[in-house]
């Protein structure tokens, strides 16, 4: 068995839980956000930006470091090569997935907001479309919480591939640099 010394187990278990807990608040804001928002921007002209959301890039990146943070505790006690090979692929599609999921959510984020006051946009204003449901008031508030869980899920995003990248550097150095043999196995 080749022993990883390169790797403090604290610091790596807690990066690695930390990438389970930003996977568990990711999946709840794409979640919130589809249910509750998505609908709200669809319409006859089949709005693109409204539609982002069904892309679902903050759930399938967030399943992707989430699965690195459970491969990485299991790995903070006994490192073997296979599982930092399966964490350096996880960490590098997670992070790939995080960053383009901080993009549509800022993408969809800033839309909103420069569009806000805006009553012929469809996406914060369905009653365009639509016989209206909402006050102009209403629509503006809904508007800007949908805009707030953006730029929140894009944050969290930011985080997670900070976090991924660190994983996968240390995890580089670790797999490259000098090995400890161990007689465990």
């Amino acid at each position: 068995m080749v022993s990883y010394t390169r790797l403090n187990s604290n610091i790596f278990r807690g990066l690695s839980i930390t990438n389970v807990v930003l996977w568990v608040i990711c999946t709840g804001l794409v979640t919130a956000i589809t249910i509750r928002y998505a609908n709200l921007g669809a319409g006859i002209t089949e709005n693109s930006v409204g539609n982002l959301d069904f892309v679902y890039a903050g759930l399938w990146s967030s399943f992707f470091y989430g699965i690195a943070g459970l491969v990485g505790i299991c790995a903070s006690y006994e490192r073997t090569r296979n599982q930092m090979i399966s964490m350096l692929l996880f960490c590098g599609v997670g992070c790939a997935g995080a960053i383009v999921a901080a993009g549509i959510a800022g993408h969809i984020a800033v839309y909103i907001s420069k569009n806000l006051d805006d009553t012929n946009n469809t996406i914060c204003h369905p009653e365009v479309l639509y016989p209206p449901i909402y006050t102009d008031q209403q629509a503006e508030n809904d508007c800007l919480v949908w805009a707030i869980l953006e730029y929140i899920l894009m944050s969290y995003s930011i985080a997670a591939a900070v976090v991924n990248v660190i994983l996968l550097v240390s995890i580089g150095v670790a797999m490259t640099g000098p090995k400890v043999h161990s007689n465990l196995v």
